[in-house]
């Protein structure tokens, strides 16, 4: 589920509809409003602060009771700590920020990176559930795979456009579905929706 706090709503809706057009697709979104109260000013520039609240996200929603297996992700307006595109925690929580993208993936394509981002801590949630496993297991090498950390965030556009896992990563990945932590038919769906998101940011070159 996708909930959003002052973000744009075509923005949303047009992330949902790029995330939802695969068949059979294990994501879904919702309009959540208020959900960050007058919690959120604190937050903006301290990391650990941004965790913390990233991984309470399922017991601080309001009036709502969530599924424990489903993945909550916030979609927020504010810039991140450490100019971070997207932070995870556990239980299956994730932060994404769908501010400035134009910059890097062009005007009217911010969806489209968002929808990325979602899908991808989707999938990294699940295999690395927590923001200090994920780093850990990050490269700091781009090499247009999911896990590249891009440091430099114009690195950002080949881990777009690339949409796939590197051969050291793969086999993590491959673990965590043998070991049941990741569903392989979700795994599918994602990397499916990936694609049609690297489709639709290759053509935007020709656009």
């Amino acid at each position: 589920e996708v909930l959003a706090r002052e973000v744009v709503q075509t923005l949303l809706d047009a992330a949902r509809m790029q995330l939802v057009q695969v068949e059979l697709s294990p994501i879904k979104a919702e309009w959540v409003e208020e959900l960050l109260g007058a919690q959120e000013p604190a937050l903006f520039n301290d990391w650990e602060k941004w965790l913390a609240f990233a991984g309470a996200l399922r017991k601080d929603l309001p009036k709502k009771s969530v599924d424990a297996n489903v993945i909550l992700v916030l979609l927020t307006s504010h810039g991140l700590p450490r100019r971070w595109f997207s932070i995870h925690q556990a239980p299956g929580c994730v932060v994404v920020d769908s501010s400035g993208w134009d910059q890097y993936v062009g005007k009217g394509r911010a969806h489209l990176a968002v929808a990325h981002l979602v899908a991808t801590n989707a999938l990294g949630t699940r295999v690395f559930p927590f923001m200090a496993d994920w780093q850990q297991a990050s490269h700091a090498d781009a090499r247009g795979c999911m896990m590249d950390l891009c440091q430099d965030k114009r690195e950002i556009q080949a881990k777009l456009r690339a949409a796939d896992l590197c051969t050291e990563c793969a086999p993590i990945f491959k673990k965590a579905i043998l070991l049941g932590r990741l569903s392989a038919p979700h795994f599918r769906h994602i990397m499916d929706m990936l694609e049609g998101i690297r489709r639709g940011l290759l053509n935007s070159r020709f656009q």
